[in-house]
């Protein structure tokens, strides 16, 4: 009685799933809301250079490269519009986090040094969708003279 009662399942299978010829199923592809343009890993900027940048996705971060032009304190501010956190790193280190707009972070440099600046989302942890148009601008302001 088993006999025929595999067969049976089988030929209920086989009809179910179709003849099986050459017919490969298509994969099925995620649905994207807009194409994102690739990133360099670390753009190049000028002091006192003004960027328009955007981050999209949760977890994003933008990274620059600066050459400081002379030998002071950095000032980096980072502005966007809509109520973020937005975290600024300057090297390894995260400088600063928050959630209102402006984020100013100063930080001393040498004249000649390449300095790494990151602008991140400050909450990777979300859900739903992120899109945060963003301004950073820099500035270099004199050494002050130290008393003796």
């Amino acid at each position: 009685m088993k006999g025929p009662a595999t067969l049976a399942v089988i030929a209920v299978l086989t009809a179910a799933c179709g003849s099986g010829g050459d017919a490969v199923p298509s994969p099925l592809s995620p649905a994207l809301s807009a194409p994102v343009p690739p990133r360099p890993s670390s753009a190049q900027i000028l002091v006192g250079q003004q960027v328009q940048a955007m981050l999209v996705g949760h977890g994003s971060q933008d990274s620059f490269e600066l050459t400081a032009s002379s030998t002071g304190t950095l000032v980096v501010r980072v502005t966007w519009g809509p109520q973020a956190l937005i975290a600024l790193r300057v090297g390894a280190h995260w400088v600063a986090q928050t959630s209102s707009s402006p984020l100013i972070a100063r930080v001393e440099v040498i004249a000649g040094e390449k300095y790494q600046l990151g602008v991140a989302d400050g909450a990777a942890w979300d859900y739903g969708d992120f899109v945060l148009p963003y301004s950073l601008t820099t500035t270099i302001e004199a050494p002050t003279p130290r008393l003796r």
